[in-house]
């Protein structure tokens, strides 16, 4: 923009019509010297409408929250009153200013109140400032039958049967061990689990706990009141990261115990800490911790756990998705599934032969699975996702799995993405199972498409011994690193030498900074997009579809397929976001959470939280149906935050 020219230091801006003339002047506060004042000409050669309010209460007297749309000849525009646009403690004045360019006329003005009451002008000439009164507004009717008539399918429960619960991450800093991870490692529970643990008949549940807090289980009685039980067992494992767990009954003797996925990126130096653990039931839900030779020692990071009959001898196995190397992010792990070997009354499990496990060795940071008929042969196949992973398709061909993923109708590497959820239905009505996959959304700071991806290369650039990582993007045909001087010198003290200012790395390529010859040797992991999709199976041939854009917002956790809303054709519930993102990037907080409606032929509509009265804040990363004296509630655990709780009716 010509004219703002300054040489110094402000910490803070903000705008104004100082001169009344209809456009906005800009001023800016700035350090240790006079205040500067950029005049605004524009008026001159175009149009414009001021909007001020004059709202209906002491509290809101400027009206704050309204919204105005003004619609011209070729568009509409919209803004929503805030004051806080200027910049770090900086104010504006509580004006809308709108810029028309060469267009004299407004055909239509609607202001929309904070609580839903409107007011429309018509046939509005430009060049004045109109004052729009909350006294002159009324109810949308149109807006309220709407609303009204669909009837909300969740609701926040008054009185809740279920303690107040809180999950405590404990601190720790990843990005001392490894500087530019795009974000923690560290903080992705808490586990969470519903089932019959003590054999009355009623779901109960267990939340994991984080490292030196020890998860907690809670049991429902006849009342439909839950209880916190004191597990002598949980209690001793306190130093245990629960990342997810199962209730299934593990040695067939007819009652459920419990398995927990033992995971974060503390225990570089105390890998003993990511061995999974199983808890016997007795009967009465007292729990044991199973000996050590029960489970196969495997010490990697896990993030989920699932029970299928894989060989169908009549025991559930176990697959069990390895999430990371502590440490070594992101070099791939190995998931691993376990042979229900055990007699009733005895649990064992050890590790499935070469021709079931063998695809899964080293097959990347995996973070959901689903287990799947989706061939209808009876056989349970598998579905597996994950970070800078593709989707990974396994059919069971009954004496093992096979990796049929880049014959399925074209799911090959190009589907890398940050996958975090998937999960099985019959979406369209014709008979097969299809999928919702939950990747890291379209609202992030990082973007990726087909001619401009976003990239992660690994090696030691620098020859220390140590692994580097870094992270890139694309700008006008050209890739670049994603961090900074400043944060990629804490990673490689050479940059600064190589790149003596900012101004400098700043116009560096990657090439340029890393050289072409260290990057075509680095591990090197590529995503042309971040939907969240939905694959349609046809025939054994999977055809990808986007997600509704509000279901693109952020990052989904965790997808429960259900008729929610009893029309016959199934739903799907979402939550998501994640908190935990480097310095440089704002965290994904977007999803309130969301309910896709289905109509049965693979289409789906996003229902707001209005229409739904599903409304579900925070760092969301499980969540659980659960049936109380007749009633069902969706429960939600989140990261270093309380139990959610949500009635559906």
């Amino acid at each position: 923009m010509g004219g703002i020219e300054f040489e110094g230091f402000s910490n803070g801006v903000i705008y104004a019509d100082l001169d009344n003339d209809g456009d906005l002047e800009i001023v800016t506060n700035n350090i240790d010297d006079y205040a500067s004042v950029f005049e605004n000409k524009s008026s001159e050669i175009n149009n414009y409408l001021m909007v001020s309010f004059k709202g209906g209460e002491k509290a809101n007297a400027f009206g704050l929250g309204a919204r105005v749309y003004i619609t011209t000849a070729n568009k509409t525009q919209m803004q929503e009153l805030t004051l806080t646009r200027g910049g770090f403690e900086s104010s504006v004045a509580p004006i809308l200013h709108f810029g028309l360019g060469k267009q004299r006329d407004i055909e239509v003005l609607k202001v929309v109140w904070p609580d839903g009451k409107i007011q429309q002008l018509k046939n509005l000439k430009a060049n004045q400032e109109l004052v729009l009164s909350y006294a002159d507004a009324i109810v949308e009717v149109k807006n309220n039958i709407e609303t009204d008539s669909y009837q909300k399918i969740f609701s926040k429960a008054s009185e809740s049967p279920f303690p107040k619960h809180k999950h405590v991450e404990n601190n720790f800093d990843d990005f001392e061990h490894q500087v530019l991870m795009p974000h923690k490692m560290s903080a992705f529970g808490p586990a969470l689990a519903v089932g019959d643990l003590n054999e009355d008949g009623l779901d109960d549940y267990f939340i994991g706990g984080s490292h030196k807090n020890s998860g907690a289980m809670y049991f429902q009685n006849k009342e439909g009141v839950f209880e916190q039980q004191s597990i002598k067992a949980l209690l001793e494992d306190k130093s245990y990261e629960d990342i997810s767990a199962l209730i299934f009954d593990a040695d067939k003797d007819n009652d459920n115990d419990l398995y927990i996925v033992s995971g974060g990126y503390e225990f570089a130096t105390q890998p003993k800490l990511l061995q999974d653990r199983l808890y016997i039931n007795d009967g009465a839900g007292n729990f044991i911790r199973a000996k050590p030779e029960v489970l196969p020692e495997f010490l990697v990071s896990g993030s989920k756990v699932y029970n299928a009959d894989f060989d169908k001898d009549g025991k559930d196995d176990l697959l069990v998705l390895g999430r990371q190397i502590p440490g070594k992010y992101p070099m791939p792990v190995s998931s691993y599934v376990l042979k229900n070997v055990g007699e009733k009354g005895s649990p064992k499990f050890n590790l499935f032969e070469e021709s079931y496990s063998k695809v899964f060795e080293n097959i990347g940071m995996a973070t959901s699975a689903v287990i799947t008929d989706f061939n209808s042969d009876s056989w349970p196949d598998v579905i597996l996702v994950g970070e800078w992973m593709p989707i990974k398709i396994y059919k069971n061909i009954k004496t093992g799995f096979e990796d049929v993923s880049e014959t399925m109708g074209g799911l090959s590497k190009d589907t890398t993405g940050w996958w975090w959820s998937i999960e099985a239905g019959d979406f369209d009505n014709d008979g097969d199972m299809d999928y919702i996959l939950g990747n890291n959304g379209l609202n992030y700071k990082y973007k990726a498409t087909e001619n401009e991806t976003f990239d992660i290369f690994v090696n030691d650039f620098d020859n220390n011994h140590k692994t580097d990582i870094v992270l890139s993007y694309f700008n006008k045909g050209k890739q670049y690193p994603v961090r900074g001087r400043s944060c990629s010198s804490q990673q490689i003290p050479g940059i600064k030498s190589k790149f003596k200012n900012y101004e400098t790395f700043s116009q560096a390529t990657l090439v340029d900074v890393y050289t072409e010859k260290a990057l075509e040797s680095s591990l090197h992991y590529s995503v042309k997009s971040f939907a969240s999709v939905y694959l349609e199976n046809k025939n054994d041939h999977f055809v990808t579809h986007q997600l509704p854009i509000d279901a693109q917002v952020s990052s989904i956790n965790k997808i429960i397929v259900k008729d929610f809303d009893k029309d016959t054709h199934l739903d799907a519930l979402l939550v998501g976001n994640l908190y935990v993102s480097e310095v440089e990037t704002p965290r994904n907080d977007a999803s309130h959470g969301l309910l896709l409606k289905g109509n049965g032929q693979g289409e789906f509509k996003a229902m707001s939280a209005n229409q739904s009265g599903f409304f579900v804040t925070g760092d969301s990363k499980d969540m659980q149906s659960i049936a109380v004296k007749n009633e069902t509630y969706i429960l939600i655990v989140k990261n270093n935050d309380s139990l959610d709780v949500v009635k559906v009716r």
